[in-house]
């Protein structure tokens, strides 16, 4: 994992530049676990303050609120970046915001960027949309996805694959560098831990679990790898009576298999250290 000060985006001189970063995400700040916007949020907080927006079902307008240090949540109604930007702009622009970095995830939020210029974009790249099984079935996504990167002026990718799965499209013309996740290591550092009593044969997964995942190849490898458990943290979403829906209960009721839901990093840590 990398520092913060081993990246030449984290420097002194990106205060001269810019007076805040605007996170335009799909996420929950609340929620998730420690992710690339969690990493890139509290590398930028050490410098400017940072505004991650997130819309919320159920949440109606538009509220700030400090989730800690210098990280600003801007919880919105969903579809308010598009009925009603200009409030968005106004109520970010309320904290003195007026040279801020545009760092994007959610490509939805496309026109309020646009209306955001002359703020320079950058686009962080933390997945491989550009697979052949993606672009086959999304077409209209692709599409809307190449038009931000070629209006961002800089394309952050988490990986060397990333960044080449992008750059072979060849529809993209915007530069394009690597910077690697992970700000935390000392947190997650087994030495630090309170517990130091491991299981060899426990495997983790954390994060969403829904399409993305193939769960034939995943049922496949815990019926036949019966000597391990396998724990699953975060959030499982498939659509309702869905055939992914029935894969994942059938998985879920497996010997070896133990679901423990969303949990707080310090949770997480708990099982990784075991």
């Amino acid at each position: 994992m990398q520092s913060a000060n081993s990246n030449n985006l984290f420097t002194n001189e990106f205060r001269e530049r810019f007076d805040s970063v605007i996170m335009f995400t799909w996420s929950n700040w609340y929620t998730e676990m420690r992710s690339n916007r969690y990493h890139f949020a509290t590398r930028f907080a050490n410098l400017v303050p940072v505004f991650f927006i997130q819309e919320e079902e159920n949440f109606v307008g538009i509220r700030i609120e400090e989730a800690q240090k210098n990280i600003y949540i801007v919880r919105t109604e969903v579809g308010l970046h598009l009925k009603s930007p200009e409030e968005l702009i106004y109520e970010i622009a309320y904290f003195g915001v007026k040279s801020p970095l545009n760092w994007v995830y959610n490509i939805h939020y496309r026109h309020l960027i646009t209306k955001m210029k002359p703020s320079t974009t950058v686009y962080h790249a933390t997945e491989d949309y550009f697979c052949e099984s993606f672009q086959n079935t999304n077409r209209t996504f692709i599409n809307n996805l190449i038009e931000v990167l070629n209006k961002s002026d800089l394309i952050i990718a988490v990986s060397d694959g990333v960044k080449k799965s992008i750059i072979n499209t060849k529809k993209v013309l915007t530069p394009i560098k690597v910077s690697e996740n992970g700000c935390d290591k000392d947190y997650w550092n087994y030495e630090n831990s309170a517990s130091k009593t491991k299981d060899n044969n426990l495997v983790i997964y954390q994060g969403g679990i829904h399409k993305k995942i193939d769960l034939d190849l995943l049922l496949h490898t815990i019926t036949t790898n019966k000597e391990f458990q396998f724990v699953f943290c975060g959030e499982a979403y498939f659509p309702k009576n869905s055939e992914e829906e029935k894969k994942w209960k059938k998985i879920k009721k497996l010997n070896n298999v133990k679901y423990v839901g969303v949990l707080s990093p310090d949770e997480l840590k708990k099982w990784c250290h075991k």
